[in-house]
């Protein structure tokens, strides 16, 4: 799942989604989405927690050249 971009996994668990709200999805089988999809979700989380911070670091280090300046 590594390699798997933050979209693709978005992607599958929307699909894991309309899978679980369709009645007809055996039990079993809705169990393995269940935990695929949490994993999906971990992932992803994981994903925009190290976006969110370089986002700080870079919104750090841009207030910090303005402070300079002044």
């Amino acid at each position: 799942m590594e390699e798997m971009s933050y979209e693709k996994a978005i992607s599958r668990l929307e699909e894991i989604v309309r899978q679980l709200e369709d009645a007809s999805t055996p039990l079993e089988t809705a169990m393995e989405l269940f935990k695929e999809g949490m994993a999906l979700s971990k992932f992803c989380h994981s994903k925009l927690s190290v976006i969110e911070e370089e986002m700080n670091v870079l919104t750090e280090n841009k207030e910090g050249d303005t402070n300079e300046s002044d």
